[in-house]
């Protein structure tokens, strides 16, 4: 019974919820323009998000100089974040719990709600318009002050809200969603204090209103004073890929947009994943999964991206796009199917954040691949030193919803935690715990993690304490620590906040044990009667 409760937890509000995020790591390049009617150059450069205890999204490091230094010199905007979406206007019988292969006649409606014009083959042979040169020039000369105000430390924010509000008229769409970036990237790890006085910020929210109302509008007007216009265009619908970069900010900011913005954007997106670059398309799959908006058109279109293509997608995408479907709870069998079938064939390409996105990802579906459980299994057994604690546990997790035995990669992956067990979260240590329970195999390195437990038992949630106890219990590991007794001692003021469920488990894991105390018996008694309505028969 606790279990399976356990293994919802694990899977959503301890794993699914709080651990992966759209990491990117692209290489720097050049590329052709994307439209006729394009004449600067997009780029793309290496950024690594390698999260471990991260719980609302990306942590990005530095860019690489080279392309820190291109982006300056070009004046242009990265392409490296994720699109928005778009609001729900439906296509055929598409919802947010079915998918279905997108005709090509229903495709043409989307492009149509999109407002995506197929270009006359003899207009694309024509020379584009040049810009007017003064506008290019100050165009080229903002970028380069974003990315070089972006740089001057703790004040970079407030300088990059200050340029937003004094050149709002002369900035385009590019100016827009680079500024907005920077400004998302120099907070994506501030303390929830600091991000608060962010969004209250007169400037910032101007700056989103201008963003937001140029997406749902088309760029025609803006609030009040920023003079946004017609100047920047409708660089939505003329450059689709910006919105990926928008997108990402708003999702590593824990930011919303209102519906209408979600929808227009996801519409634009879907109609063109087919052309985006695969990170492109990655990254807005995954700044839709953090916001929790399911868009069946977005989603939709862009599992038909990859089945069409899978080779152009890196496993570092593919576990991106297997980890958003997840998150959002979205069954696409046959997206699962190829993807399985990628990286198992390049299992080798598959770094530590890789291996464990994608098993969680499966194993959170209930997608039961074996070939693909052992084969990154056995590629992660070669790499566990370069495993994070999140990614050593929700590997161990995702092998223990599954049933697939792996008793070698479990026993290295024990040693491998308790040489970090001071650096394991509570969250960690339960899941781990949990996952030998359920696969029923004890090894000594498990006494050190409950060792670990004891120490960190005042961080420790409910839940995470329930579920600990459960797998003691099982393993019958009470022996070799005096678990169960010191951990009554320690909850017993905490009683209150645990739920029925909980209260049942910690009583249960007890008497299993048989260290259950009187007054602790007691104590559980009145926090049940407290609330008896709440549990069930």
């Amino acid at each position: 019974m606790y279990s399976g409760e356990y293994h919802n937890y694990g899977g959503h509000a301890l794993i699914g919820d709080e651990c992966y995020g759209g990491y990117q790591q692209w290489n720097y390049h050049s590329r052709r323009p994307r439209r006729a009617t394009r004449t600067d150059w997009s780029w793309t450069w290496t950024e690594n998000c390698d999260q471990g205890f991260d719980t609302y999204g990306s942590l990005w490091t530095e860019s690489t100089e080279a392309a820190e230094q291109w982006e300056a010199r070009q004046g242009g905007e990265s392409d490296d974040e994720e699109q928005p979406i778009n609001e729900f206007e439906r296509v055929g019988s598409y919802d947010t719990a079915t998918f279905a292969t997108i005709s090509g006649q229903e495709m043409q409606q989307l492009r149509v709600l999109a407002g995506v014009q197929d270009q006359d083959p003899a207009e694309a042979k024509r020379k584009p318009k040049r810009k007017d040169g003064r506008r290019r020039r100050t165009e080229v000369w903002l970028n380069q002050r974003i990315v070089q105000v972006s740089q001057d430390g703790p004040a970079a924010t407030s300088k990059l809200l200050d340029l937003a509000a004094t050149h709002a008229a002369e900035m385009n769409g590019m100016n827009f969603a680079t500024l907005f970036h920077r400004i998302a990237k120099l907070n994506a790890n501030a303390s929830d204090h600091r991000r608060n006085d962010l969004h209250r910020d007169s400037r910032f929210i101007q700056l989103r209103e201008t963003i937001e109302m140029t997406i749902r509008s088309g760029g025609e007007s803006g609030p009040e004073g920023w003079g946004l216009a017609r100047k920047a265009g409708n660089w939505a619908m003329e450059e689709p890929w910006l919105l990926s970069i928008t997108m990402w900010a708003f999702a590593t900011m824990r930011l919303k947009p209102d519906q209408a913005v979600l929808n227009t954007a996801a519409l634009i997106v879907g109609a063109q994943i087919h052309s985006f670059k695969s990170f492109e398309a990655s990254n807005v799959l995954w700044a839709f999964a953090k916001m929790r908006v399911p868009h069946s058109i977005l989603f939709s279109a862009g599992a038909q991206a990859v089945v069409d293509n899978p080779q152009r997608y890196s496993t570092q995408c593919l576990s991106i796009i297997a980890w958003s479907f997840a998150t959002v709870r979205l069954h696409h069998q046959e997206l699962l199917g190829v993807i399985a079938t990628e990286m198992a064939r390049n299992r080798g390409d598959c770094k530590a954040q890789e291996i464990s996105n994608t098993l969680w990802a499966f194993a959170t579906l209930s997608r039961f691949d074996i070939n693909l459980f052992r084969e990154l299994g056995d590629e992660a057994s070669t790499k566990l030193e370069t495993f994070k604690p999140q990614e050593l546990s929700n590997t161990v997790w995702s092998f223990a919803v599954t049933g697939i035995k792996a008793p070698a990669l479990f026993r290295a992956a024990a040693d491998a935690a308790e040489a970090m067990a001071s650096s394991l979260e509570p969250q960690n240590l339960a899941n781990f715990l949990w996952a030998f329970a359920k696969a029923r195999l004890r090894c000594p390195a498990l006494c050190t993690l409950l060792g670990e437990c004891l120490r960190k038992l005042p961080s420790f949630k409910p839940q995470e304490i329930s579920s600990t106890l459960w797998a003691v219990a099982k393993l019958q590991l009470h022996h070799c620590v005096p678990f169960c007794s010191q951990v009554q001692e320690g909850i017993v003021d905490r009683l209150p906040e645990f739920s029925p469920q909980a209260l049942a488990n910690t009583v249960w894991a007890c008497v299993q044990t048989r260290t259950l105390k009187p007054s602790f018996f007691h104590a559980v008694a009145r926090a049940a009667s407290d609330r008896i309505r709440d549990f069930e028969p």
